[in-house]
């Protein structure tokens, strides 16, 4: 397989994985805005809700575009991961009305789910002023809610089975053309990187001959260490070299001297 089919491979492979799989849902045409909040420490119990961010929120996104979904990082290292959805239901019918009622906790039966009607004063926490609701929706108290739950300790499945029970959300499952697509795509994955591995052992094999062959090159065209009777040679002619005259002016001055004694 050459890279150009495994750049497709994993183009299509990346596609597939945002379109299925855990988050992928269509959201109601109440939900109007998602915030969600994530420290930058995941060692107070936000490790689920980052995976969840990184993973299955891309997802959510991609089958609801026209929601608003935000992201915001908090410094504080015992912040908690969080969750804001913002419902604006349809309007009432005429003669109905609706009267509020204090904040409560729903979801299920899990404690970690809040309910702010919108004549509820909100608490002051980070989370809401990201959350502002629509003018058409603030113009009437009554007429959104606000739903937070936490994401702190708890996996990224938990957070999804959460979140499609407080928003209502309606999964999106996988067609048997899809199915099909994601079983090819698998084998052919797995088959290029086999031969990623292959061609890895490959050129291992092939450096680690280079490397020998440039290490018996080396001991072969190494100087050779002289001996000691090459040395005392060369040490005596050195001598002689320095008794010899340098020049003929100087052997005749010699050779004068010689003869006047």
């Amino acid at each position: 397989m050459s890279s150009v089919d495994g750049d497709w491979v994993r183009a299509c492979h990346q596609l597939l994985n945002v379109r299925l799989g855990p988050g992928a849902a269509v959201l109601p045409s109440e939900i109007k805005r998602i915030h969600v909040e994530v420290p930058w420490k995941i060692n107070n119990g936000n490790r689920g809700a980052r995976h969840f961010w990184r993973n299955h929120l891309p997802r959510l996104k991609y089958h609801n575009p026209t929601v608003p979904i935000t992201v915001s990082r908090v410094s504080h290292l015992d912040a908690a991961a969080e969750m804001a959805v913002l419902l604006v239901p349809p309007e009432p019918e005429p003669g109905s009305t609706s009267a509020p009622h204090a904040p409560h906790r729903d979801g299920d039966g899990d404690d970690d789910v809040e309910t702010y009607p919108a004549a509820s004063p909100l608490p002051a926490r980070r989370i809401f002023l990201d959350l502002a609701p629509p003018a058409a929706a603030a113009a009437n108290t009554n007429a959104y809610t606000i739903k937070v739950f936490r994401m702190q300790h708890k996996q990224e499945a938990d957070i999804v089975a959460q979140l499609l029970l407080v928003t209502g959300a309606r999964p999106v499952l996988a067609t048997k053309d899809e199915l099909w697509e994601l079983d090819e795509l698998e084998a052919k994955r797995r088959a290029s990187e086999a031969e990623s591995l292959r061609e890895r052992d490959r050129h291992a094999r092939l450096q680690q001959d280079r490397d020998l062959l440039a290490q018996a090159k080396g001991q072969l065209l190494a100087p050779r260490r002289p001996s000691a009777k090459s040395s005392a040679a060369a040490g005596a002619a050195a001598a002689a070299d320095l008794l010899l005259p340098e020049t003929e002016a100087e052997a005749e001055a010699e050779a004068g001297l010689d003869a006047e004694a």
